[in-house]
């Protein structure tokens, strides 16, 4: 068993998505671990939630409260676009 297979084995039986390095703006998921070959000693487990930007697909945040948040702002955001697109009836005359 290797070092990558004892760590995603560890994350998944402990409730985390992936690893995190907030210093380095760096997120992978459990599927894709280390795809950057940098040093991993520096990431903490963390929690998949979208990016309320928009800028990438997900993000991998330390607290799960953290990807709750961000997936509350996305639904908002989708929700404000979806009315923003809504055709509106004028009133009759």
């Amino acid at each position: 068993m290797t070092v990558k297979e004892i760590m995603a084995d560890w994350l998944v039986a402990n409730g985390y998505d992936g690893l995190v390095n907030t210093d380095a703006e760096c997120g992978c998921v459990l599927a894709d671990l280390w795809p950057c070959c940098e040093e991993w000693g520096e990431c903490e487990p963390g929690f998949k939630g979208p990016d309320p930007t928009g800028e990438a697909d997900w993000l991998i945040y330390r607290t799960r409260e953290a990807a709750d948040k961000a997936r509350e702002v996305a639904q908002e955001a989708a929700k404000d676009e979806m009315a923003s697109k809504t055709p509106r009836r004028l009133p009759a005359n």
